[in-house]
């Protein structure tokens, strides 16, 4: 059975108040983790008539946070179209000479691998990357394990919450000198590493 609050009389003064704890997920956002307020009255009817008021007074405010809450949601969010500008602009960047540079998206994929081994400390295959320029080198591995056998197997047998904690390095260079800055939020470190 659901309990309606109901004005509160203070034992010492007789004065009655409204008294509510607030939702955890708004307590941040109010700055408080419960409202008290004084109906400033010792009548008993009043202080119900003045309580209904006080209370759709506090819904409208809770609304309000509420709103404030999900609109800076949104504003953090980035969508999967900025996500891959992202990522792509990331592994341009990364494109350099040398023994990684030649496979930038591969060399991010077995970084990515050598972390989530360590992190969940695993036997996945982990494959080296091609040490020529040509595609054909990569598909005479056909057969063998290649970059990305690790990270599917890591993706397919943990939750996502579990493998972004494994991305988390690869991800904070990502975000870094992003301009906007990006905020890290789970969302943004999944639509990130699905890009």
């Amino acid at each position: 059975m659901v309990q309606m609050i109901t004005p509160w009389k203070h034992p010492q003064t007789g004065i009655y108040y409204l008294y509510k704890e607030l939702p955890p997920h708004l307590r941040g956002e109010m700055g408080r983790r419960q409202v008290r307020r004084s109906l400033k009255t010792r009548d008993p009817a009043e202080a119900k008539r003045l309580f209904v008021l006080a209370h759709a007074e506090l819904e409208q405010e809770m609304a309000a946070a509420e709103a404030r809450i999900a609109a800076q949601k949104v504003a953090d969010e980035i969508s999967p179209e900025r996500a891959k500008i992202i990522v792509d602009d990331f592994i341009r960047d990364r494109h350099s000479s040398g023994r990684w540079s030649r496979w930038p998206t591969l060399g991010l994929v077995w970084w990515l691998e050598d972390t989530a081994r360590r992190v969940f400390n695993t036997d996945f295959p982990l494959a080296g990357l091609p040490m020529d320029d040509s595609p054909e080198a990569l598909a005479a591995k056909r057969g063998q394990p290649v970059p990305g056998d690790c990270w599917l197997d890591v993706v397919r047998m943990y939750p996502p919450a579990e493998w972004l904690k494994a991305s988390g390095m690869v991800l904070g260079n990502v975000f870094k000198d992003q301009d906007p800055p990006i905020k890290r939020i789970p969302a943004n470190d999944l639509l990130i590493i699905q890009a």
